[in-house]
């Protein structure tokens, strides 16, 4: 019951904006169960939009290697300006789902962005845009692995567009 109650603070916070009160109702569920993989990506999702990418990459540290994790992992590096670690972990992600051409076009985004480093502007936190997450509503619900798995899902889908979009401000 505690772990429905967390879920739900955390959907009521997300959706309301405040941010960094989702992220404290999620630390609750990672305390409650370390060994989920789908909460500690959440986790580190929270981490990222709330300034915190060296946070997330140690959350993500103990995780099995999926392409959902190695792109939290790539967007750490990303908000950390480390291009060389974001080209690799989505390296990383193109391995494991070698099908999926929105890698390769990522990828390509990434050299481009290389090239370019120095004229690439960098957005402040208070920028830095909310995402919606349908898998709420299913933690609303209480469907905990489904709900999870979504919001998780959903996050790593949210930071491939969020890479384009500060392509588009240059």
């Amino acid at each position: 019951m505690h772990r429905i109650r967390a879920a739900a603070r955390a959907a009521r916070c997300y959706s309301s904006g405040d941010i960094p009160g989702a992220l404290a109702a999620i630390e609750e569920l990672a305390a409650a169960d370390p060994a989920d993989p789908s909460i500690a990506r959440i986790r580190a999702g929270f981490l990222i939009l709330t300034g915190h990418p060296g946070d997330a990459l140690d959350a993500l540290a103990p995780i099995e290697d999926t392409a959902d994790t190695w792109l939290l992992r790539a967007k750490a590096h990303e908000t950390l300006g480390h291009l060389g670690d974001v080209r690799e972990c989505l390296l990383r992600a193109a391995d494991l789902q070698p099908d999926d051409a929105s890698l390769q076009c990522r990828l390509r985004e990434l050299d481009a962005r290389r090239s370019m480093q120095g004229k690439i502007s960098t957005r402040t936190s208070a920028q830095r845009p909310v995402i919606d997450l349908p898998g709420f509503e299913l933690l609303r619900t209480g469907d905990l692995k489904n709900g999870f798995r979504a919001v998780s899902h959903h996050l790593g889908k949210k930071f491939d567009t969020l890479g384009a979009r500060e392509l588009e401000t240059v």
